[in-house]
């Protein structure tokens, strides 16, 4: 498959949908407070809470719009591009909104997946 301006575009869309739905959901968890695993009263509090809530409806879009590029590729070869992509995108943004810190094996390892990504999407 030639990975064309549309692929990208889409690509770019889905990951553009999963980074802030990452990061809308981190932040509607941290305004939240401690969550009990066994309280479905405290998993509906914490859906209903804005942030939290558009940031599951902007990764459930992310992943709807994923099944865009599946239509003329494999699955296999588009999880391996666009995986490591949203991690990456999440990654610099989590840094940049939220001042998490990364450490060198961390960064390492999203270089990797920068060479991954870069492996992949060449001919």
């Amino acid at each position: 498959m030639k990975m064309d301006v549309a692929f990208w575009v889409q690509s770019t869309t889905i990951v553009v949908f999963g980074t802030v739905g990452a990061l809308l959901f981190k932040h509607g968890v941290n305004q939240f407070g401690e969550i009990n695993a066994w309280d479905l009263g405290c998993w509906i509090r914490l859906v209903l809470k804005p942030a939290t809530f558009f940031g599951l409806l902007c990764l459930f879009i992310s992943r709807l719009l994923f099944s865009l590029p599946l239509s003329r590729m494999g699955v296999g070869k588009f999880s391996a591009l666009i995986i490591p992509l949203n991690i990456i995108a999440i990654a610099v943004s989590s840094a940049i909104v939220f001042r998490e810190q990364f450490r060198f094996r961390e960064i390492a390892g999203i270089t990797l997946g920068l060479m991954a990504i870069m492996l992949i999407g060449s001919k």
